[in-house]
């Protein structure tokens, strides 16, 4: 494929991601894609960096986390891959708009690797830019960009895919090594990936090698070449996981034995909840601006079918997995062409097969049939890997081969232009209509992944008076803010501002016990408590920093008072309300 179709590939997904994602571009140091949540974590983390580097400071401790005595920063084995781009962009950039050009980056990459894995298995541009524009704007991906960066970058699969089934072709040494870098690059970025990848890997390496073995010829080559692509393929992710995922994992061990809680071991409960239903892949997003409503009635609906959990999809940030009914038409249509043997693809039978054992996989440990227990995969992969939880993820990658599968049906089509097509065909005019049909089809493929309206970014600035106020404070001092629940990453947000430090624990760090002492605003101990740890302020949030409903966070409406249940004439003495805000009040501890 020539350069200049591939940089023409991607400047067309840049466009539409910019269209897609309007008016983020014009608002990039000024807003977020999204929703408030770990979005914002990400971005204190970049900006702690920076900060760290030019003040010669520890990047591994905050001293204004969980102050006066500080946080240490886990820096988990994703860093490589997908924080360390986006901390060199600080150098360049302010670390919100570092953020928002790598997320923005995740939609035409995705679209032009998931081009180039359909191109090598369809040979049809056409098609296989409608496989891209799938994968890229697919209501999964959608959902994850609102709130997890690492999460949104998919556009590791289809590139590390398309090096797989190069090895499945060459079976050389060379092949296996590209194949093994693109995996380690997933593995990288997230751990979750890396482990779906993995599956997803095998079943499709299973499907390949028994077809080889039925051939005579591929006998003769099998145990050489596959023995060669396998080493070529170990070598880099062996040296990834001995250099670099060990130490990060063990780092990470010795920060959880400070904690409270087990992020290697999550209860069952949390697998049966948080995995797939096969629903989820045929329902349209519920933020869709005509389906989304309807949606939103099916599950409804459909929970009520039964008493207990098996019909109960997850939260809608981890359910939604919709792969679109273009794809869906034209997988069947491809399924429909093979039965007859109307089509021959050898990737195809690896593709379906693959399909139906992760959505198996995606499925509850276990459920009750007629009082029956009926165990499916997940329950014996818990016992070997119970630190994953989330099995409905696996919807990244039946989305991705079902984009493919839906690719090969489309560039079946007759009003298509083939390589080997007629002169009649090859015509202008035939190539016109062929150009009409992919840009109806991409119009549909965008209407049925629409998020907007309204547009889903959330603004950042101004920043609230309060901490415009805090920074104008002189010296360095310690506040906390209230209620319990205020979410840490809103308030750490506006403290790269402020830069005083926050006494609000972690809700697993050992020190998450001095709450007991001093969440009562009202008791008479806690204004004592908190100058014990050293708080001289309180910033008590009548109203939200953030008052647009927000679906990736549950407990959103909670993270600030109910301002009619405040009373400051009940406050201890200990306590001088000394300035209001609009939505924020400070008390000083005397």
């Amino acid at each position: 494929m020539r350069l200049k179709d591939i940089a023409l590939t991607f400047i067309t997904f840049a466009i539409i991601t910019i269209l897609f994602t309007w008016p983020l571009t014009i608002n990039l140091s000024k807003a977020v894609y999204g929703y408030p949540g770990d979005n914002f974590g990400y971005i204190y983390t970049m900006w702690w960096w920076k900060y760290a580097k030019v003040n010669n400071l520890s990047f591994n401790y905050i001293p204004f986390q969980e102050a006066p005595v500080g946080a240490p920063v886990s820096s988990g084995p994703g860093t490589i891959a997908f924080l360390w781009p986006t901390y060199a962009l600080t150098w360049v950039f302010d670390e919100v708009t570092s953020f928002n050009l790598s997320l923005l980056l995740t939609f035409p990459l995705t679209g032009l690797f998931t081009y180039l894995l359909a191109y090598k298995v369809t040979k049809n541009k056409a098609a296989s830019f409608l496989a891209g524009l799938v994968f890229a704007f697919s209501p999964y991906h959608i959902w994850k960009s609102y709130n997890h960066l690492d999460l949104s970058m998919i556009h590791w699969f289809p590139l590390y895919f398309w090096g797989f089934f190069n090895l499945l072709e060459k079976k050389t040494l060379k092949s296996g090594v590209l194949s093994g870098l693109f995996y380690s690059l997933i593995i990288l970025t997230n751990f979750y990936y890396a482990y779906f990848a993995f599956f997803a890997t095998l079943m499709l390496g299973v499907v390949w090698i028994l077809r080889d073995l039925r051939d005579r010829k591929q006998k003769l080559n099998f145990l050489s070449g596959y023995l060669r692509s396998a080493v070529g393929f170990s070598l880099l992710p062996i040296a990834v996981a001995l250099l670099i995922v060990l130490p990060s994992v063990n780092q990470m061990k010795t920060v959880n034995s400070e904690r409270q809680g087990d992020l290697f071991k999550r209860p069952l409960e949390n697998l049966i909840y948080t995995s797939g239903r096969p629903w989820d892949y045929l329902l349209p997003s519920e933020d869709h601006p005509v389906f989304g409503k309807i949606s939103k009635q099916i599950y409804t609906r459909i929970t009520t079918l039964s008493n207990d959990w098996k019909t109960q999809s997850t939260y809608v940030h981890e359910k939604t997995a919709f792969v679109g009914y273009f794809s869906l038409f034209f997988s069947l249509f491809a399924f429909v062409l093979f039965t007859r043997k109307k089509l021959k693809n050898q990737f195809l039978v690896p593709l379906i097969v693959t399909i139906f054992g992760l959505v198996l996989l995606a499925a509850p440990p276990y459920i009750y049939i007629g009082g029956i227990k009926i165990l499916f995969p997940s329950y014996f992969l818990y016992q070997i890997f119970p630190m994953f939880r989330a099995y409905s993820r696996l919807g990244v990658l039946a989305t991705l081969f079902v984009s493919i599968i839906g690719a090969i049906g489309f560039s079946h089509l007759n009003l298509l232009p083939k390589p080997n097509a007629t002169r009649i065909l090859r015509s202008e005019y035939a190539r016109g209509i062929s150009y009409i049909i992919v840009v109806w089809a991409s119009m549909l493929i965008l209407f049925e992944f629409a998020n907007f309206p309204p547009a889903k970014i959330t603004y950042i600035e101004p920043v609230p008076e309060v901490y415009q106020w805090l920074k104008e404070q002189p010296g360095n001092f310690v506040i906390m803010e209230y209620p319990k629940l205020v979410n840490l990453s809103d308030i750490e947000l506006y403290q790269r501002y402020h830069l005083k430090g926050i006494a609000n624990p972690r809700d697993l760090s050992p020190r998450f016990v001095i709450w007991k002492d001093v969440e009562n605003l009202f008791s008479k101990k806690t204004p004592e408590n908190l100058k014990k740890i050293g708080v001289k302020y309180v910033i008590v949030h009548r109203l939200l920093l953030f008052d647009t409903p927000n679906p990736v966070d549950d407990m959103w409406h909670m993270r600030a008072y109910n301002q009619n249940t405040l009373d400051y004439s009940k406050l201890p003495k200990g306590f001088k309300l000394i300035k209001t805000f609009e939505k924020e009040d400070v008390l000083e501890v005397l």
